[in-house]
């Protein structure tokens, strides 16, 4: 039995890999940062973990990278297992109508700004004259993104997670899953477990598929004091080997020093503590999300985490001298 490959196999097919991306036509991370921090987009033949705290933006997030991508031609499936497939649907609808309702508002005495809420309780006179134009242009952005149908099939375990991805081969160009725990548990006295052995059938579609994966998780719950800190890998819910799999670990964290509850202004930091491909653990990015129309605002600022007097420490750009600022790391 052969155990061992020769040099010239490997390297020839390393380069044939290499040689194989269209650094033009990657997966995008649906946010203009982590398609900075990623070196332009979602790696090929990559397994990417997405982890944060519960409310703070993954579905969201991963939710936008879905309809990014199908705009760019993409076939995306997406297995939403949180929410339903109209909960999506309203979502991305209400992006588009917002900017028509801000219009809308601005024109009248009353200035209110509705919000999604508003929208999904049928209480915004006037809307139905839009909702026929974004229907129609939501049909466009999301042609290309295939939900999982879970009213026909409602298991989605570590039992049959094999079966869907098999039917996924050379068909899908990115696979989204949200989230990991909503697997139905076949024995709960064994969830962790069965967590992890769904994580390594997800590695082995990879390795074997090069179809990129992106995967939710939660992380564990904290008390107010440890919630302001920044997440650690060791925070993510479940089995402690689940990011140790992974080729990449996203987190996302809130920045609570600027939050605007009453304008419903949230910033994000977005960093990655682990990545195979050699983005920096250290890199940050600061992402502004408007709570009213359920969009990141364009632009982002960068920031670092610097290990100063014995604790890591948030230095933003805007906070360095001129001459470090305009350095890239």
């Amino acid at each position: 039995m052969q155990y061992f490959v020769a040099p010239e196999n490997y390297i020839r097919k390393s380069t044939q890999n290499r040689l194989n991306v269209d650094p033009d036509n990657l997966c995008t991370w649906g946010v203009d940062y982590l398609d900075k921090h990623f070196g332009g987009g979602i790696a090929p033949r990559s397994f990417n973990l997405i982890a944060c705290e519960s409310g703070k933006g993954k579905t969201t997030l991963v939710s936008n990278m879905a309809v990014q991508n199908s705009m760019r031609g993409k076939k995306v499936a997406f297995i939403r297992l949180e929410g339903d497939m109209y909960d999506f649907a309203d979502t991305e609808k209400w992006k588009i109508i917002y900017d028509d309702v801000y219009k809308m508002s601005q024109s009248e005495e009353n200035r209110f700004l509705p919000d999604y809420q508003s929208f999904r309780l049928n209480n915004i006179p006037g809307i139905e004259s839009l909702e026929k134009k974004a229907e129609d242009e939501l049909l466009k952005r999301l042609k290309n993104v295939f939900l999982f149908n879970k009213a026909d099939h409602k298991s989605f375990s570590r039992d049959t997670i094999k079966d869907v991805l098999k039917d996924m081969k050379d068909v899908y160009d990115l696979i989204i899953i949200d989230h990991l725990h909503y697997f139905e548990t076949v024995d709960e006295r064994q969830q962790y477990k069965e967590q992890m052995e769904s994580v390594k059938i997800i590695n082995d579609f990879v390795d074997d598929i090069g179809t990129p994966v992106v995967l939710v998780s939660h992380v564990r719950k904290r008390d107010s004091r440890a919630a302001r800190q920044l997440l650690k890998l060791e925070d993510i819910q479940g089995s402690s080997d689940i990011f140790k799999i992974a080729h990449t670990v996203l987190m996302m964290s809130p920045y609570y020093e600027e939050y605007d509850n009453e304008r419903k202004l949230y910033p994000t930091l977005f960093y990655s503590p682990k990545s195979r491909y050699g983005a920096s653990t250290t890199a940050m990015g600061i992402k502004i999300f408007d709570g009213k129309s359920k969009q990141y605002i364009d632009g982002f600022e960068e920031a670092k985490q610097l290990f100063i007097k014995g604790e890591w420490k948030i230095e933003r750009q805007s906070d360095r001298p001129k001459h470090i600022g305009s350095n890239n790391f």
